[in-house]
């Protein structure tokens, strides 16, 4: 049986030992390595679920015009990814950010101001941004003056 000194009367008592038997005292345990990496690993699959569920899925948006930046913005990524060298790798940004990357000039005309992250032909990630105006109405998208920096 492992033995510590008590922090309030300093007699020895057993490690297992939630009080002191000789004085009272609340033994506090020390949270371990293992349960801190554990916390850690667990909060950032959380993170990266909330991520994955958001991301392409249009998930959050309440009004009509937000769902339509949606699909706005997923016609014009998928005109970009007709382009890329390897569309496979296309990383384009989540719901959270690519939902700011939209505005409506006016009804049925949509300018897109965004990027993709994706393997140009040497197999080196690079960063594109892209800009161009989508006209049209729910489901049915045109992509006009698409253009890439």
């Amino acid at each position: 049986m492992a033995l510590i000194n008590c922090k309030e009367c300093k007699k020895e008592v057993s490690k297992s030992a939630k009080t002191c038997p000789h004085c009272g005292f609340v033994l506090k345990k020390k949270m371990g390595c293992f349960k801190w990496f554990g916390i850690i690993i667990l909060v950032g699959v959380v993170l990266l679920v909330i991520e994955v569920a958001t991301q392409k899925k249009g998930k959050g948006f309440s009004n009509p015009d937000n769902n339509l930046k949606v699909e706005v913005y997923r016609a014009s990524e998928n005109y970009m990814e007709r382009n890329l060298k390897s569309p496979s790798t296309a990383d384009f940004p989540g719901v959270l950010t690519y939902k700011n990357h939209v505005k409506k000039v006016k009804t049925g005309h949509w300018k897109v101001n965004s990027y993709v992250d994706s393997e140009n032909g040497f197999g080196a990630k690079v960063r594109t941004n892209f800009s161009c105006e989508v006209v049209g109405s729910k489901g049915s998208w045109t992509v006009k003056n698409f253009k890439t920096n």
